[in-house]
């Protein structure tokens, strides 16, 4: 890159800053642009209700069909405690409580991203709303959760 380009590139994240564009709102070719140069890391939030089974999702996009660990992306300002609870509020519909991180996984295919999953055990203030608890890993649970869990699932 040019001096001129660093610049530029420099003068656009702080305008996204600024205008509260940083992750995980930042437009999504903007995001997928910075895979390759940043890790970005995700939350992977772990409900269980007697330490052996685990909650998973419904999800059926163009990325995937089937069962999934409610997750996302932490953002620019946020810490694991916020995100967890940020998506226990999004994809749940219940406050949840980072308890401890169990695992992590470097995700290198992710569709979008240079991913690190942190895999974070959480406490649920109520049921959610959403989803089922699984006492094995469901057969189609997307191929890099399957890969985590059957490293740091149960927790050590």
């Amino acid at each position: 890159m040019t001096e001129e380009e660093v610049q530029e590139l420099a003068r656009l994240l702080r305008k996204a800053s600024a205008e509260g564009l940083g992750v995980p709102r930042l437009p999504k070719a903007a995001f997928v642009a910075m895979k390759g140069v940043i890790k970005q890391p995700t939350v992977e939030v772990l409900i269980t209700r007697d330490g052996r089974d685990l909650l998973f999702t419904p999800r059926h996009d163009k990325d995937w069909d089937g069962w999934h660990v409610p997750g996302g992306f932490v953002g620019a300002e946020e810490s694991l405690e916020q995100a967890c609870a940020r998506i226990g509020s999004r994809e749940l519909g219940v406050t949840v409580t980072l308890e401890r991180l169990v695992g992590h996984y470097s995700w290198t295919d992710h569709p979008y991203a240079s991913a690190i999953s942190l895999l974070c055990l959480c406490r649920a203030d109520a049921a959610p709303k959403d989803g089922q608890f699984f006492a094995e890993l469901p057969a189609n649970l997307i191929t890099q959760h399957r890969a985590m869990l059957e490293r740091w699932w149960p927790p050590r």
